[in-house]
């Protein structure tokens, strides 16, 4: 469930970073907004991630349309509102829970959904470079503070994303990755789940 969502996360962040008219890169949204919107069968075939997304999130799919939504907040006039970074903080949050629910671990997706938003904003905050956006994103997630719940085994990437996430919001910089603490963090939350 995870790799379909990482994927289609993946290609709506290509389409913010790499197309500067930002109506041209909402019909590439509103393509997958209505391609998600659609009953599998009648999606066309071809390419790998709305293929994944067909057999592995049906049932979700709006959830996936959240993810579409909360990115295209990120399109606005600059600087952007606390209220974009909410929005956009709360699609990838939605999309967790979702996967927490295909997963089987229903009773797990409050926790899911917190390690969405911790990701959300902790994957944001390092790409920012206006004073104001920053500072307007770490109010939100000032009020999204708290370390991610721990979840099932089942669960251990978004719980990893999630603490990655928070860390990054903690230390006010980023990146997710790629430091010898990020792999520590990563590897303690795969083996333990907190």
């Amino acid at each position: 469930m995870l790799d379909p969502l990482l994927a289609l996360d993946d290609r709506l962040a290509r389409i913010i970073a790499t197309i500067r008219e930002p109506m041209l890169a909402q019909m590439r949204l509103a393509w997958w907004r209505d391609r998600l919107s659609e009953p599998p069968g009648l999606r066309p075939k071809g390419d790998p991630v709305l293929d994944a997304i067909g057999i592995l999130w049906q049932g979700e799919e709006a959830a996936l349309v959240a993810l579409v939504d909360g990115w295209e907040e990120l399109l606005g006039e600059a600087p952007l509102s606390e209220g974009a970074f909410e929005r956009f903080a709360d699609g990838k949050a939605e999309s967790f829970a979702a996967c927490a629910r295909l997963a089987g671990a229903a009773g797990h997706a409050d926790a899911a959904r917190q390690a969405g938003r911790l990701y959300a904003l902790g994957d944001c905050l390092p790409r920012l470079s206006d004073p104001v956006e920053r500072a307007r994103l770490q109010e939100i997630a000032a009020a999204s503070t708290g370390r991610p719940t721990p979840m099932p085994r089942s669960l251990r990437p978004l719980a990893i994303l999630g603490g990655l996430g928070a860390r990054v919001l903690r230390r006010g910089e980023g990146p997710l990755f790629g430091d010898r603490g990020s792999a520590l963090l990563a590897t303690r939350l795969g083996i333990l789940g907190r």
